[in-house]
């Protein structure tokens, strides 16, 4: 049969050039030719003693139908394409998350069923400030929870009367009154709480109706998945979230 299938194919397949041990080479590939093709290696394989390196038809067709699609122009940069979106894509995943609200505890500044953009690189190369408005877990359950910080690590926070102490590591004291994201001010006094190293003091806006760190735990810096950014929905409140740097305007600072 080698003789006279070698005939039917012409130059489709050259055996003794595209041939050599382990690796073939199919040239072209016509439909009507490809079981007498097929057949000439199974008969090349046995004539060499090498019976198993011929793999099935299938896999034969596989590999050649993607070295046609490979050397098809439109297809390759389909591929870039997508390869470029796959890249694009988590590289958003992992810099920036959109989260809902839901509950009061941030209100008035947070609404319920408020969509917002969290940049989860802010505090890579950076430590979050008091002001900033973070995402994080609590260190009681596996919600995501949104908060104001309010006290650094060594720092020590009071209410007393709805205004906010922070006893620095200097020695001096710090007053937050008022403080404009607070529409209501807590009717509550709360004792003093130290904050250890590698963890925060955070309140609610909604100080009334807000479970925070007033109730007895702190976010621990790792538990933080990073700073509220933009507000997308509802319309009413596009743009940026409302963090607040602290400056001497809204701060009575003196010393002990």
């Amino acid at each position: 049969m080698g003789h006279s299938a070698q005939q039917k194919i012409g130059k489709a397949f050259t055996p003794h050039s595209n041939y050599k041990g382990n690796f073939f080479v199919i040239p072209t590939l016509e439909l009507e030719s490809f079981n007498i093709t097929y057949a000439l290696l199974r008969e090349r394989s046995v004539a060499t003693s090498h019976r198993n390196i011929i793999p099935p038809k299938c896999v034969i067709i596989l590999m050649i139908s993607m070295r046609n699609l490979l050397a098809n122009k439109t297809f390759r940069e389909a591929i870039v394409l997508v390869l470029i979106a796959v890249v694009v894509f988590v590289g958003l995943r992992l810099s920036i998350q959109s989260y809902i609200v839901y509950g009061p505890s941030m209100q008035p500044n947070f609404v319920e069923n408020q969509r917002i953009i969290v940049n989860k690189l802010s505090y890579l190369f950076g430590e979050p400030k008091r002001g900033d408005v973070i995402v994080f877990k609590p260190p009681f359950n596996d919600m995501n929870y949104i908060k104001r910080v309010i006290g650094l690590p060594g720092e020590t926070v009071e209410v007393k009367e709805g205004v906010t102490y922070v006893y620095k590591t200097d020695g001096s004291t710090i007053i937050i009154d008022p403080e404009p994201y607070v529409e209501f001010p807590s009717e509550r006094s709360y004792s003093r709480r130290t904050i250890p190293e590698g963890e925060y003091y955070v309140m609610g806006d909604n100080r009334n109706n807000s479970n925070d760190s007033r109730s007895g735990w702190l976010v621990p810096e790792e538990n933080i998945i990073g700073e509220a950014w933009l507000s997308i929905w509802p319309p009413s409140h596009w743009g940026f979230a409302p963090n607040y740097h602290f400056s001497a305007s809204i701060i009575q600072a003196f010393n002990e």
